[in-house]
């Protein structure tokens, strides 16, 4: 745990002393690879900011007029403010660059006014390469708000490069009307074929494919879903922090646990989560409830909500072509990993701990799941699990201790007669008996 927190927040330092060495020569010139400023009271000067004098007005007011000047190839650098807006970039606009000045000192406000599934960045079909960087997304829990149910940042171009970004609320105020639905959304521009996704589907059956980095961002806040990838996009999620957990008096752990809530409840969510034929790679993230919360005693008050799955790799099946899950840190979610119905999965060196149902969830094919530490599983299907669906799977090399079950597999009676190969896994508890083998 402590090693994954420090090459998260070293990654994020590095990024910033990059940013920073970066920022000190924005020019204002549009056009192909020039640069635009942008300050909230227009008084940026070329390459300063809160500046004054001669040429003190030269930058734009707003980033989307900065957007809606720039060409394809600019750099778009917003100072240090509070910008009330939502962005739109569309084609055209290959190669544009988004940056904050000071990583996370430019904060995007959600209008008030904005309908809730408008997102508040929105990256179009046809925008291709666009970065954006380092900003902080805030969402409003009070004064009329209403909730988000688009994504704060929603993908549908290619090679986009989502890093360093801060997206959160204003405060823990009502939950069921305020706040926002989903973080980062990578989702194809086009509806997927009807049935599901098999090794014979191409990328030809819809409309551009969205591809994209997501990386070294804080995602806390969010009632649905941390980051998605979906309907055959490909993704690289890298090196984030994806906090989940609110207190709610609406929600309840028997009720959350089951997906059964009161009518308008938030009372769980996804950390990352990848359907509809995603694929890519999944390595090096922190995802958990949020440490602020105290879990052990809110669950027992039936005031807590938390992550459902803290990292879901299912929907339709996955093409072959796998998805990778490499060295996350989960903890304190209902189903740590879950691979459901799909296929050729990679799950390699994972850290799963105090998750309330399975730390490892399998109800797939062909997956090759090695060197995962499972601590802890308070209930349900315990440590490493195979459900009598699953089919194929390798379980090496594995550690799954102290949980209710260690290692569990429901596909026979006998370890002669499962479905699944289970080598040289470390386990003190194993239904059926000899899965694993007790710590020495």
């Amino acid at each position: 745990m402590s090693r994954l927190k420090s090459r998260l927040f070293g990654a994020l330092s590095i990024g910033v002393l990059a940013l920073g060495a970066l920022g000190a020569s924005p020019v204002h010139a549009g056009g192909s690879g020039g640069t635009l400023m942008v300050d909230d009271d227009g008084q940026a000067k070329p390459g300063k900011c809160g500046a004054s004098g001669p040429a003190s007005n030269a930058a734009y007011s707003t980033i989307q007029s900065a957007v809606l000047a720039s060409s394809a190839g600019d750099t778009i650098w917003v100072c240090p403010g509070d910008y009330t807006e939502n962005l739109v970039i569309r084609k055209h606009k290959d190669d544009l660059s988004l940056r904050s000045v000071k990583p996370w000192q430019a904060r995007i406000w959600r209008p008030i006014s904005l309908d809730g599934d408008i997102p508040l960045v929105h990256i179009k079909p046809g925008a291709d390469g666009v970065s954006f960087v380092h900003f902080a997304l805030v969402f409003p829990t009070t004064d009329d708000c209403d909730q988000a149910t688009a994504a704060a940042i929603l993908v549908e171009g290619t090679n986009a490069s989502i890093r360093g970004n801060r997206i959160h609320s204003d405060g823990p105020d009502d939950f069921y009307t305020c706040g926002y639905y989903d973080g980062i959304a990578v989702t194809a521009n086009n509806v997927p074929p009807p049935g599901p996704i098999t090794a014979s589907a191409t990328p030809a059956a819809i409309n551009a494919p969205a591809s994209a980095f997501v990386g070294f961002n804080l995602i806390r806040d969010f009632q649905n879903a941390g980051i998605i990838a979906g309907s055959y996009t490909h993704a690289r999620v890298t090196t984030n922090s994806v906090h989940f957990g609110h207190q709610d008096s609406g929600c309840s752990f028997t009720s959350a646990a089951t997906a059964a809530a009161p009518a308008g409840s938030v009372c769980f969510g996804w950390g990352i989560l990848y359907y509809g034929g995603a694929r890519g790679t999944v390595d090096e993230n922190y995802v958990v409830a949020d440490p602020s919360v105290d879990v052990t005693s809110t669950q027992t008050a039936g005031n807590i909500t938390f992550l459902l799955v803290g990292i879901s790799i299912g929907g339709y099946s996955t093409p072959a072509g796998k998805v990778k899950v490499l060295g996350n840190h989960v903890g304190l979610a209902v189903e740590g990993i879950t691979l459901g119905g799909t296929d050729q999965n990679i799950v390699h060196d994972n850290y799963v701990s105090l998750s309330f149902g399975t730390g490892i969830y399998v109800d797939g094919t062909n997956a090759d799941i090695r060197r995962n530490q499972v601590y802890n599983t308070i209930t349900g299907n315990g440590g490493l699990y195979a459900s009598g669906n699953s089919e194929g799977n390798l379980f090496k090399n594995n550690r799954a201790l102290d949980n209710s079950v260690d290692c569990n597999d429901d596909t026979g009676p006998t370890v002669g007669t499962l479905d699944n190969t289970w080598v040289q896994n470390v386990g003190d508890t194993s239904d059926p008996s000899g899965l694993c083998t007790p710590e020495s």
